[in-house]
């Protein structure tokens, strides 16, 4: 399992949380935060993690309940980090989102 943000607790609870995540299939979950909001993405790949990340921001920011696939939009990023690169994914799916309504 891969988590995001990798440095908030360690030890026996991340584990714990880790393994709930796996056996419940959760996406992720909302973790305090004095502004904005913060999530840990849960994804047995990279892939996986990154996609429950862009299904938690956009649950934060729309009714995906009534989201309706309209096409596919190809992404190509090359960041410093595997943490820059999901940044920079976000980044771009909102700026997408805004764009191509």
């Amino acid at each position: 399992m891969i988590e995001i943000p990798y440095n908030i607790s360690a030890g026996a609870t991340t584990t714990v949380i880790l393994l709930n995540a796996f056996i419940l299939n959760v996406k992720y979950r909302l973790l305090d935060h004095t502004a904005d909001i913060q999530i840990q993405a849960f994804g047995s790949t990279i892939d996986e993690m990154f996609e429950n990340s862009a299904f938690a921001l956009f649950d934060q920011i729309a009714d995906t309940g009534s989201i309706r696939p309209k096409g596919e939009e190809k992404i190509s990023l090359e960041s410093g980090s595997l943490e820059a690169l999901l940044v920079d994914f976000l980044n771009e799916l909102v700026f997408l989102h805004s764009t191509m309504r």
